[in-house]
């Protein structure tokens, strides 16, 4: 049996290969040497949602590489720091991130007491301690409780178009503003081909039960199966050859 299903795929294989239709030979045009990629992206676009909130929003495909070397000198440096911290490899790292915020206000309304001055709200606790003496300035003491939200998404323009993936950064205080992001992403190394065996059935105009195998050869797909037939109660062979056209 499966000698039969080794046999019918490279059947289909072979006569695909030698029918299938030839491209026509274009010319090569040397292009530039490559930029290399900086982990700052240069564009955030930023919103305001219904609550007020300030959104960052970024393309999430944007400062894919498929290796470090694919980096600038200062991102390779910010990808060393970050592993050398957390005690890992390069190899092992995937997606390094960071983001740069401002968050300001004015006209605080303070509450007196006889040794400070206190302000507080929802995130922010700061505390003027008076001096003493004349001889000391006094000193602050300060604390902020950062709510930062991290959301991936995609959304696509119609049901034909592909989808587009985004990553929106925002922190819950509308007084923050998200002024710059750094990202790294190394894309996972996919291997195109591969074989898979499954146990499957099909309905044509009878039911057919049987197990098939598929050699997946980048978007091609070449299988062969062996299924019986519960009309004419036997063994059918079945070769197939699939090409993917579109992928959402």
């Amino acid at each position: 049996m499966i000698k039969n299903i080794l046999i019918a795929v490279l059947a289909v294989w072979i006569v695909f290969i030698l029918f299938r239709p030839k491209e026509e030979k274009k010319q090569v045009i040397a292009k530039p040497v490559k930029e290399l990629v900086d982990a700052e992206v240069k564009r955030v676009n930023n919103k305001i949602d219904q609550k007020g909130f300030q959104h960052a929003v970024l393309d999430e495909v944007a400062h894919v590489v498929n290796d470090k070397s694919e980096l600038n000198d200062s991102s390779k440096i910010k990808l060393e720091e970050a592993t050398r911290l957390l005690g890992i490899k390069d190899k092992q790292i995937e997606h390094l991130q960071s983001y740069n915020a401002t968050i300001k206000d004015q006209m605080l309304k303070a509450q007196r007491t006889d040794t400070s001055f206190n302000y507080q709200d929802q995130w922010t606790n700061i505390q003027y301690v008076k001096p003493k003496d004349s001889t000391n300035n006094g000193h602050f003491n300060f604390s902020y409780n950062a709510e930062v939200n991290y959301a991936e998404y995609w959304e696509r323009k119609n049901i034909f178009s592909k989808k587009s993936h985004y990553i929106d950064v925002w922190i819950s205080d509308k007084r923050a503003t998200i002024n710059g992001v750094q990202r790294i992403k190394i894309a996972p190394k996919q291997d195109k081909t591969y074989l898979d065996v499954n146990a499957s059935s099909m309905y044509i105009d009878r039911l057919l039960v049987g197990a098939d195998a598929n050699l997946h050869l980048g978007r091609t797909k070449v299988g062969g199966g062996y299924y019986y037939d519960f009309l004419l109660h036997k063994w059918r062979p079945i070769v197939r050859v699939k090409v993917n056209l579109l992928e959402f």
